[in-house]
């Protein structure tokens, strides 16, 4: 299900169990580079193939049925819906068709890059993990939040890079508290859909510029996975 409204409200999550997904990063040069922990995870659509058979088509070309569908439902999933899921069952040749336990899932947003509005916020977030699949760069944040307004997140191109390197898309990932007050954590993902870039053969990656909660303005270097 994809929102195109450019002020579409993210989807906030209570963090649990998220912080063990922390990236470790280290400043190389002008940018960050980042690495990731290896877990068991999907992201993709959930989907109904009938009554009592529900899965997950992962971005991967994985198709991952879900044994305990239940509880999704119970959280109210929806088929169609994006989906982020943390399983502890082993996944043997790819593309994999099997069955999983699911542990934990997360909704997940989808928005489109847009154009920079003067009426975006530049507010501070954490970047906690950062992947492309399939048409998709997935983004994992953290802000502080009372909980009492709804945050507003952006994956914005801009007239004017404050950073170039050849073969890197510059772009801002903008964060808008709509008048809220950080009081605690808060853990989310959101999918933006960058097809547009990567029809552009030459295209290595992305650097996106954000502004850290601790460190201020800082430029991720993205090397896109193909």
């Amino acid at each position: 299900m994809k929102e195109n409204k450019r002020n579409i409200l993210v989807v906030m999550i209570s963090m649990i169990a998220a912080m063990l997904l922390f990236m470790s990063c280290k400043e190389d040069g002008d940018y960050m580079t980042c690495t990731y922990p290896t877990y068991n995870s999907t992201i993709g659509s959930f989907e109904k193939e009938s009554d009592e058979v529900y899965y997950i088509d992962s971005d991967k070309g994985n198709k991952f049925y879900v044994a305990n569908y239940d509880d999704m439902l119970d959280k109210g999933y929806k088929p169609g819906q994006r989906v982020y899921a943390e399983f502890n069952t082993p996944v043997g040749e790819r593309p994999y068709v099997g069955q999983i336990t699911v542990l934990r899932t997360y909704p997940v947003s989808v928005k489109e890059v847009s154009a920079l509005d003067e009426n975006m916020g530049d507010d501070p977030i954490t970047v906690v993990n950062l992947w492309n699949s399939k048409n998709f760069l997935n983004v994992q944040y953290m802000f502080a939040s009372s909980s009492t307004y709804v945050h507003s997140l952006d994956l914005v191109s801009v007239p004017s890079p404050k950073k170039s390197k050849p073969g890197y898309q510059y772009l801002e990932l903008r964060h808008s508290l709509n008048g809220d007050t950080p009081v605690t954590n808060i853990v989310g993902i959101i999918s933006f859909d960058i097809s547009c870039y990567l029809s552009d053969s030459n295209l290595k990656g992305f650097i996106i510029k954000v502004n850290d909660r601790l460190a201020g303005d800082t430029f991720v270097r993205y090397d896109i996975d193909k």
